[in-house]
This record gives C-alpha cells, sequence and structure tokens, in this order.
C-alpha cells in the first residue's frame, strides 16, 4: 500500500471515529443540535477519504 492511499484510509478512520463519538453523544444527551456536523463529519471525512484511499491504493499515483 502507498503512503497517500494509508494517509487517507487513516484519516478517513479517525474522522469516522469522531463522527460516530458525535453521533452517541447526541443520542445520549438527546439533543441533536449538531445533526449537520455529525453528516459532514461522516461524508465529507468517512465516505470521501475512505474513497480516496480505495482509489489510490487500487491505482496508485502518477506522481512519484
Amino acid at each position: 500500500m502507498n503512503n497517500i492511499a494509508k494517509g487517507f484510509f487513516i484519516t478517513a478512520i479517525i474522522y469516522g471515529l469522531l463522527g460516530m463519538l458525535l453521533g452517541l453523544e447526541m443520542a445520549i444527551s438527546q439533543n441533536h443540535g449538531q445533526m449537520p456536523t455529525h453528516a459532514h463529519t461522516m461524508v465529507i471525512g468517512w465516505l470521501s477519504f475512505s474513497l480516496f484511499g480505495f482509489y489510490y491504493f487500487q491505482f496508485g499515483s502518477s506522481v512519484r
């Protein structure tokens, strides 16, 4: 696995954990005021970065 893909996967995992913790905190407190923050963290952080990591894992980087 190249360094770019590894970096994207690690960042995706961090964003996923932060998004899950925020969702868990909202569920426990019954205060859903941070729903947009939670949704954007999960979509932009978790989903996008994992897709970028998968792309670079499959096709590699043309810049060496």
